[in-house]
């Protein structure tokens, strides 16, 4: 009767402590648990109950071991999760990748991973095998906590539209209503081979994240060429897409933290430091550290070869009948900020040739004052003009140059540049309309150029300091076979590994879910795999085989 007792209270606790990690801890998983090149990894992670209904900026990274490949953010604004995507391209090698979910503590002005999730990469386009171990984070069926049931025939119609209603309840057997559910119907042979499948889940994470940012954040590292942390004061982000200047702080450690307002599309920052010293400093984006539990279990040889040799076949068909061809999402395009009418211009066409602008300028009298000192470098000043009877004051030290959108601070740089490369050069040494465009990057004044160039590269120390970030990712990341590409002529075949994707379903008043899809000319054996969060923060998922027939 102890042992009884004993065992019923092991339950209750095991039961209760896993719902307690279910509601404080963020979990995802993926749409299936192998992949190969030109394929997309869907993804779907929970969010603790704490972060329901606030606005969570979550920054995706994608990495072959060390390496970042990837990385973009997701906005979850008033839901529990994000589900999102990830495309891989044809040239990434066989590995073991990680897609890994940061979260910004905007108070604390940190950045943290709060779950990891790895899976493996297959080159299908090569007859050499890799072996790749298989490192998901599993957690076993039968600690499932919602009932999953099935409510509909498991056979299933290949080439037609088929529908598969289940029901959630929870321990007392009580209807789960308003539960948010993924479904993924995978080819089982293409995926599996003779192996049961699996749900990939990560639940690993405990945050200390208490006031999750809204914004993009960066979190960075600044050091030396020997890399030694260094210290700044004030660090400037300069968008060469939007022309406008982002700061920060950098600490003694080298850390550095820094939110972005949001934006679509790809868009580039240049790091800029505000002292005039001609030490140079390196940025690097700050790598999260691995936490992930792994199983690190080798997959059966003959399974993958399998899994490669229809993978394969199924590339060569759609390449030879042009089906599922990616569409890209139109993207809005981020707008440049107008800088003010600038004080001084000068059309280089307008003037006769010189070799450099160093030449150029120091040879008239302009506002830009450019001279050499004793050791042969340029030292470069704008002037303030104040009335005709007093003359005219520098504004300080060196002013920035803004060449085609890349700021540059190194006067032996800029007066270096080929003139007959050039074209226009704006010179602004109003302090008031310079505190409006560049903030106090702009103290010195600014040397705006536009040039004749395609593509102008700064010098490496320079243009090194440039990264290019991934903004938030829109559009639908569901998956699937839309009724035109069934009903298309036979003669076009429709082979997936993934047949379908849907993160968004929830369940009904009576705890129930029906998915209607269309099923491509994959025959045999499929899987459905169901992973449900409940309301209260119960998580349970299943898997349910279906037999597909012509």
């Amino acid at each position: 009767m102890k042992n009884v007792i004993r065992g019923f209270i092991w339950t209750f606790l095991f039961f209760t402590s896993l719902q307690m990690m279910a509601q404080n801890s963020f979990i995802s998983h993926l749409s299936k648990p192998y992949f190969c090149q030109g394929e997309q990894v869907f993804y779907k992670l929970y969010l603790p109950n704490d972060y329901v209904g606030s606005n969570v900026a979550v920054n995706i990274r994608l990495y072959n071991g060390d390496q970042l490949m990837q990385q973009f953010y997701q906005k979850s604004e008033t839901n529990s999760f994000i589900a999102g995507v990830v495309d891989l391209p044809l040239d990434y090698a066989s590995g073991n990748y990680t897609i890994a979910f940061l979260v910004a503590d905007s108070s604390q002005k940190v950045m943290e991973t709060v779950n990891e999730i790895s899976f493996p990469i297959y080159n299908d386009l090569s007859t050499e095998l890799t072996n790749v171990t298989n490192n998901v984070s599993v957690i076993d069926s039968d600690k499932s906590q919602i009932e999953i049931r099935l409510n509909s025939d498991v056979v299933i119609n290949s080439r037609a539209k088929n529908e598969v209603s289940f029901t959630l309840s929870n321990d007392q057997n009580a209807n789960l209503s308003n539960a948010e559910v993924s479904v993924a119907i995978v080819d089982k042979k293409l995926v599996f081979g003779n192996a049961n499948p699996f749900v990939s889940v990560s639940t690993n994470s405990k945050s200390t994240i208490t006031n999750p940012s809204d914004k993009l954040a960066i979190y960075g590292f600044a050091s030396d060429d020997k890399g030694r942390p260094q210290a700044l004061n004030i660090l400037g982000a300069w968008s060469l897409d939007a022309q406008k200047f982002s700061f920060t702080k950098v600490l003694d450690n080298g850390n550095f933290f820094l939110e972005l307002e949001d934006f679509e599309g790809d868009q580039s920052f240049q790091f800029v430091r505000y002292d005039d010293s001609q030490k140079n400093v390196n940025y690097s984006l700050m790598k999260p550290n691995s936490r992930s539990t792994t199983d690190n279990k080798t997959i059966a040889q003959p399974d993958i070869e399998a899994y490669l040799s229809d993978s394969r076949k199924r590339r060569l068909l759609n390449q030879y009948f042009g089906t599922r061809k990616k569409v890209n999402v139109d993207k809005e395009a981020i707008k440049a900020a107008r800088l003010l009418k600038p004080n001084t211009s000068y059309n280089l066409a307008e003037f006769k040739r010189f070799e450099t602008l160093g030449g150029f300028f120091g040879e008239l009298s302009t506002a830009l004052d450019l001279r050499k000192d004793d050791k042969g470098d340029y030292i470069c000043n704008v002037l303030k003009p104040k009335t005709r009877e007093i003359g005219s004051t520098y504004l300080g030290d060196t002013p920035i140059f803004i060449i085609d959108g890349k700021i540059s601070k190194d006067p032996n740089f800029f007066a270096s540049l080929n003139f007959d490369e050039m074209s226009i050069i704006d010179l602004h040494f109003d302090a008031k309309s310079l505190r409006t465009m560049f903030n106090a990057m702009g103290k010195n004044g600014a040397v705006v150029v536009k040039t004749k160039l395609p593509e102008f590269q700064l010098q490496e120390s320079e243009q090194s300091d440039i990264i290019t970030l991934s903004g938030i990712q829109r559009g639908d990341t569901s998956y699937g076979y839309e009724d035109s590409e069934i009903e298309m002529e036979s003669s076009r075949p429709l082979f997936s590994s993934l047949i379908y994707w849907n993160p968004y379903l929830k369940s009904d008043a009576k705890g129930q879910i029906t998915v209607t899809y269309n099923h491509t000319d994959d025959r045999g054996e499929c899987v459905m795999i169901i992973f449900a969060r409940a309301e209260d923060g119960t998580i349970g998922w299943k898997t349910i085989d279906l037999e597909v027939k012509s």
